[in-house]
Formats: structure tokens, C-alpha cells, sequence
């Protein structure tokens, strides 16, 4: 069930989307020359899943899903001022073994000085808090909550067919934990605090190819800066990538970026990381009800496990959307995920099926149907369970 803090903040934002609605109705659409619309938003979605907690031992259960949702927007000419909050709690409705509860809200500032130059700057905060018992034998039981505080400001200047983007961005990430985990498990190492400076550049160079590329300086300073294991764990990231987008007719578009991705730790935690990240997509519109797209990712994740810094993720996916009406729309979508952790030899593998159907009763009300099929294996049992998973999800939404 709810917890008292669960509940505190669902109720604050059921209390802000009513009194915005009630406020805007009871107001003119224009407030100090700003056009202002408030969109606040309900989505309930249900899941009966046979294996809830990824267990080699299956698990039937109902999983609910609930968002409360608004979106406030004031805007004049060459200014936007754009906020959203929400508060998502995800209950286990046959075994109460887990909740989470999700809380964020933030603002955003679009100022446009002229044609070619914009910056828009805004913060965003993010209360993730999971409240579970125990899982697997040996587990232990305990809460984790996890708060991240985001700071961004983007500038975008175009000059003839070129355009410029400079972004910095700062994440800070605090996690409380009351469990105490194996020792395996590092937890007092994971306040951190991340800044990303990013340089893009895109060269409109005909309407067919536009060439780009991407460079991103990352510095990652934890608050302890050694662990359990009097390792290191502050570092700095460098990551380039060089790609662009192709158009192949007038249904087919290609794009794509490949690069180095580099890091270096301070101290003698771990060896440096360099490796080859980068992505690519494909997308064909078949006719004008059916389109089909595929892409392909690489990248390193960082993890904060004994004897291994991190980890690198492959993921393909092959999907199609299908609009049968104007109200009934058809999509599917086949992913495979490809994890390794190469200091330790482990190899994961996620394979999902997902098909369903989307029905739009009205422009506020419309609802979804769909059936995933999660199978993942594992060359080891160690940390790592494999499972097979069947799931047939309902969703529900009301924009009010």
C-alpha cells in the first residue's frame, strides 16, 4: 500500500493539477502577455505479468501504474516558459514485495533573440523512492531513495547552412540507502555530482546529406571519493562522435554517428576505458499508414560493482507502426540487448517482443492494449538470473 510519504506527495499533486485547472478556468488565456495553457493528465496502466521479480522461479501478479500529470506553458512572442510535474506510483497488487514512487516537476525558459540565435536554460528535479521486501534468498529488505537535481542551459546558433549547439548540464545525484547490502555492493560511493559541457555541429550541406559531429566533455566527482575498496571512482569523460543524416527518396531517412568514447580515472582504481560508441537508425514510410524503422546502439554505462567500473550495452530493435484509422493505430517491436562487463567475464542478454493496439476514443480519452514477451539469459547465475516473462498491459489516459 501507499506509504504516509507516498501519499503526501501524490496528494500535493492532485492539489496542484486542480488548483491550475481551476485557476485557468477561472482566468483569461492571457496573463501579462502571456498565452498560458495548462494540460493536467491521468494514466492508470495494469500489468499481469508471470514473473513480476525476474525469477528463475515464475510469479504471477498484477502490477498497477499510476501518473498524475500537468503540464503548465506561458508563451509570447520570442519567449516560452514551460513546466511539468508528476508523481507515478507503481504498486504490486498480489504480492506487496515492492513500491516504487516516483516524484518530479521542473521549469524550463526558451528565450529566442533572433532567428539564428536561442538559449534555453531550465532545472529539473527527480525523487525516485523503492520500498521492497525481499527478493531472492539472502536479500535484504530495505528502502532506497534517490534524488537528482538537474541544471541545463543549451544556446543554438544557426549561420547559413551551418548550425552550433553548446550545452552544459550538471546532475546531482544523492542516494539514500537504509539497507546494507553484500559487500559486492557498493553504495556510499554513488552521490555524485556530473557536469557535461557537449559541442555539436550540423552542416546542411544539401536536402539529401547533412554531416555533423559531436564532442562531450564529462567530468564525475562522487562526494567520497574512494569506496569500499579505497578505489578511485572519480574520472573524466571524453566522448567524440562524427556522423550526420541521409535522406533516400522521399521515404527513407538514414542517420547515424559513430565515435570514441574515453576515460580516464583519477587515482589507480581502474584502468583507463577507451572504446568504440555510437548509433544508427533507419526509418521508411511504407505508405501513409505504415511505417517501419530499425536502429542499433552502443555505449558504456557506468556500474558501481567491486572489480569492474562499468559496463557496455549493445541494443538493436526492429519495429512498425501501423495507422488503421484515424482512431485505431497497430505497432510492434522486436529489441535484443546486448550487456557485458568484461573485468568480470559476465555476459547478459535481453531479448522483447512487444505487439499491442492503441484506440483514441476522443482528444482527451484513449486507451492501449498490448503483450511482451521478456526472455534473458546468462553465462552466469552468480549475480545474474535468467527468465522467461509473458506481460499483457492496459493503459488508460485522460487528458483533462
Amino acid at each position: 500500500m501507499l506509504s504516509k510519504k507516498s501519499v503526501g506527495k501524490f496528494s500535493t499533486a492532485v492539489a496542484l493539477s486542480m488548483a491550475s485547472f481551476i485557476a485557468q478556468a477561472q482566468t483569461p488565456n492571457v496573463l501579462a502577455g502571456y498565452d498560458v495553457k495548462f494540460s493536467p493528465r491521468i494514466d492508470l496502466s495494469t500489468v499481469n505479468t508471470d514473473n513480476a521479480l525476474k525469477t528463475k522461479s515464475k510469479v504471477n501478479d498484477n502490477v498497477a501504474d499510476l501518473l498524475v500529470s500537468g503540464n503548465l506553458n506561458l508563451s509570447k512572442k520570442g519567449q516560452t516558459i514551460d513546466s511539468d510535474f508528476g508523481f507515478k506510483s507503481t504498486q504490486h497488487l498480489e504480492l506487496e514485495a515492492e513500491e516504487i514512487d516516483d516524484f518530479y516537476g521542473g521549469v524550463s525558459l526558451l528565450q529566442n533573440f533572433s532567428e539564428s540565435f536561442q538559449v534555453k536554460a531550465g532545472v529539473r528535479y527527480d525523487d525516485s523512492t523503492i520500498t521492497r521486501d525481499a527478493i531472492i534468498e539472502g536479500d535484504a529488505d530495505g528502502r532506497t531513495d534517490i534524488t537528482t537535481l538537474t541544471q541545463s542551459v543549451v544556446g543554438n546558433y544557426k549561420t547559413g547552412k551551418q548550425q552550433y549547439t553548446l550545452s552544459l548540464k550538471r546532475d546531482d545525484l544523492d542516494t539514500l540507502d537504509t539497507e546494507k547490502l553484500d559487500t559486492v555492493v557498493n553504495r556510499d560511493d554513488e552521490d555524485r555530482l556530473e557536469t557535461d559541457l557537449t559541442l555539436k555541429w550540423n552542416y546542411m550541406l544539401s536536402e539529401i546529406f547533412q554531416p555533423s559531429f559531436t564532442l562531450t566533455y564529462s567530468e564525475i566527482d562522487y562526494d567520497q571519493r574512494k569506496d569500499d575498496f579505497g578505489l578511485e571512482r572519480s574520472s573524466d569523460v571524453i566522448e567524440l562522435l562524427v556522423g550526420g543524416s541521409l535522406k533516400l527518396g522521399s521515404r527513407v531517412r538514414v542517420s547515424g554517428e559513430a565515435g570514441h568514447y574515453f576515460r580516464d580515472y583519477e587515482g589507480v582504481g581502474f584502468e583507463n576505458i577507451g572504446a568504440t560508441i555510437g548509433n544508427g537508425s533507419i526509418g521508411a514510410q511504407v505508405n501513409e499508414k505504415l511505417a517501419v524503422y530499425g536502429s542499433f546502439s552502443r555505449s558504456f554505462a557506468e556500474l558501481n560493482i567491486d572489480a569492474s567500473p562499468g559496463l557496455f550495452v549493445d541494443v538493436y530493435s526492429l519495429g512498425f507502426n501501423h495507422n488503421a484509422t484515424e482512431k485505431l493505430t497497430f505497432d510492434g517491436n522486436v529489441r535484443q540487448v546486448n550487456t557485458e562487463m568484461d573485468l568480470l567475464g559476465i555476459k547478459i542478454r535481453d531479448y522483447v517482443t512487444t505487439v499491442g493496439t492503441s484506440y483514441t476514443f476522443s482528444a482527451r480519452y484513449s486507451a492501449g492494449l498490448h503483450y511482451s514477451y521478456s526472455r534473458r539469459t546468462s553465462n552466469t547465475s552468480a549475480f545474474i538470473q535468467a527468465f522467461n516473462e509473458n506481460a499483457f498491459t492496459l493503459k488508460l489516459s485522460a487528458a483533462l
